[in-house]
């Protein structure tokens, strides 16, 4: 997203990240609430439109993800044919 680093400094406002793996004894309850957002509606998942397809492009998809120019989830085709819907897509790809 163009722009978002320098609105960020122009405010003086910081953002920050957080591993799940360091909240384990929060993911249940996020989890089964972000599943419910998402079930409604209120919470859309965005797929990045690169395509990465096979095990072997796992490196170039990670080195995508950390290049800062990923749009939505990165995820890596690991199976034959896959749904073109991002509700479908989750259940058989490897997301990043």
């Amino acid at each position: 997203h163009k722009g978002i680093p320098e609105k960020l400094l122009a405010k003086s406002t910081s953002l920050n990240g957080f591993f799940v793996s360091h909240y384990p004894q929060h993911f249940r309850k996020h989890m089964a609430r972000l599943i419910a957002l998402h079930s409604s509606g209120h919470l859309k998942v965005e797929i990045d439109p690169k395509k990465f397809i096979g095990l072997d492009s796992v490196p170039d998809a990670v080195e995508y993800l950390h290049s800062g120019g990923s749009q939505g989830k990165v995820v890596v085709q690991i199976a034959g044919d896959v749904p073109h819907s991002s509700n479908d897509t989750i259940a058989v790809r490897a997301k990043l």
